[in-house]
């Protein structure tokens, strides 16, 4: 039962588009969490006190964003605050990806750029799950194994990737690689006549654009 529940799910097109969003955007996270300590205290050289004080500052900035994600869930449809977030992501990671190439890797932008881009996970991970479990509510226990089976699998395919690189390097590609797939989810596979209290046309907000363009109505869902 629980196999023909999984199947069943992942035959959903809208359901599967907004957890890959949420799975590639895990990928992103666990770049970052494979890679940081040598990143930090290795290539940027700071002591193992100054890691821990950078990696405290991430979860916080990611646990308030979250917070004002939750904040406006009622007032923004889903869609769009998810929108919002893989936008941010992927233009966090590309910066970064920049100061690592072309700036050297200076220790103070690049730091600040990574607590930066983190903190859209904040938006991303709760908004894409909720949307996901809300195209299978019928089967929410299948999607939401769905869900976790695929985020551990990515969290296994991720650390490998970012320890061949061995450096700051392979952490910010595999960040802007996976971040780049969670919006490329979001826009093209969880476009579609989904299911949602701000459900629209293209596939969630109530509007026309890709990322979750103005709702006619607020969303109701319940916050992530």
């Amino acid at each position: 039962h629980l196999a023909l529940g999984m199947r069943s799910v992942l035959a959903r097109r809208v359901f599967l588009g907004y957890a890959l969003t949420a799975v590639f955007a895990f990928g992103t996270l666990f770049a970052y969490i494979s890679a940081s300590s040598f990143v930090v205290q290795e290539v940027l050289g700071l002591s193992p006190t100054a890691y821990t004080l950078v990696f405290g500052a991430n979860a916080l900035a990611t646990t308030l964003v979250s917070s004002l994600s939750m904040r406006l869930v009622g007032r923004v449809p889903v869609r769009r605050l998810l929108g919002v977030g893989v936008t941010w992501f992927v233009t966090g990671c590309l910066v970064l990806v920049l100061l690592v190439l072309v700036a050297g890797t200076p220790v103070v932008p690049f730091l600040v750029t990574l607590t930066c881009t983190l903190a859209a996970f904040g938006m991303v991970m709760g908004n894409a799950s909720a949307l996901a479990v809300m195209q299978v509510r019928d089967r929410a226990g299948s999607g939401s194994a769905v869900q976790g089976t695929l985020q551990f699998a990515m969290a296994g395919a991720v650390s490998p990737l970012v320890g061949l690189g061995g450096g700051v390097t392979a952490m910010v590609l595999v960040m802007l690689a996976c971040s780049g797939l969670s919006a490329l989810s979001l826009a093209v596979i969880a476009r579609g006549p989904g299911v949602g209290p701000d459900s629209g046309p293209d596939g969630g907000s109530g509007g026309t654009g890709q990322f979750g363009t103005p709702s006619p109505a607020p969303a109701t869902l319940p916050a992530p």
